[in-house]
C-alpha cells in the first residue's frame, strides 16, 4: 500500500466525485438486492477504507482486510436505505466512528502525532487529503452544520 500522495493529486477530483452518479445507480440497485451493484459501488471507498484503517493502526494487510470486509458487511446490511451517495458515506463515516474507539496507535516521532488524532480528523484527513473529496463531500459524508467550518480545520490546511 502506498500510504503518501503527491501535492499535485490534491487538485484533480477523485474518482469519487467524478462518477457520483454511476455510483448512485450502483447503490440503488444494490439496495433492491443486486450485491454485484453494490461492491462495484464500494469498490470506490476501498482506498479511503485502507489508508484510514492504516492510520488506526492495522498496519498488517491481512487484519486491515479483515476490517474493511466487517465494515461493508454492516454497509451491505444499510444497502435499502440508501437514496444518495452521501446517505452511504455518512453511514460509513458512522461505521468507522465506531470501528476506531478503544485503538489508539503509538507511532515514534515525527509521525506521533498522526496517532493522536480523533475519529473526525483521521476521517477528514483521509477523504479530503488522501483521497481529494470535495468540500462539499466531507459536509455531507459529516453533516456539519456550519459552511466554512470544515476549510478552516488545522489538518486539512497543514
Amino acid at each position: 500500500m502506498t500510504f503518501l500522495k503527491s501535492t499535485v493529486s490534491n487538485n484533480a477530483p477523485s474518482s469519487i466525485s467524478i462518477d457520483r452518479s454511476k455510483i448512485r445507480s450502483l447503490f440503488r440497485k444494490g439496495g433492491a438486492g443486486n450485491v454485484s451493484a453494490f461492491t462495484q459501488a464500494a469498490a470506490y471507498y476501498l482506498d479511503l477504507l485502507s489508508e484510514y484503517f492504516y492510520l488506526l493502526g492495522y498496519t498488517d494487510p491481512c487484519d486491515r482486510l479483515f476490517e474493511i470486509e466487517a465494515t461493508l458487511f454492516e454497509c451491505w446490511r444499510y444497502a435499502p436505505y440508501i437514496r444518495r451517495v452521501s446517505d452511504f458515506e455518512r453511514f460509513l463515516e458512522i461505521q468507522l466512528e465506531k470501528r476506531s474507539q478503544d485503538r489508539f496507535l503509538d507511532l515514534p516521532e515525527p509521525h506521533s502525532h498522526l496517532g493522536q488524532l480523533d475519529h473526525l480528523q483521521r476521517f477528514l484527513l483521509v477523504a479530503r487529503i488522501y483521497q481529494g473529496w470535495t468540500y462539499r463531500s466531507l459536509y455531507l459524508a459529516t453533516r456539519k452544520k456550519k459552511p466554512g467550518s470544515i476549510e478552516r480545520w488545522p489538518i486539512l490546511n497543514a
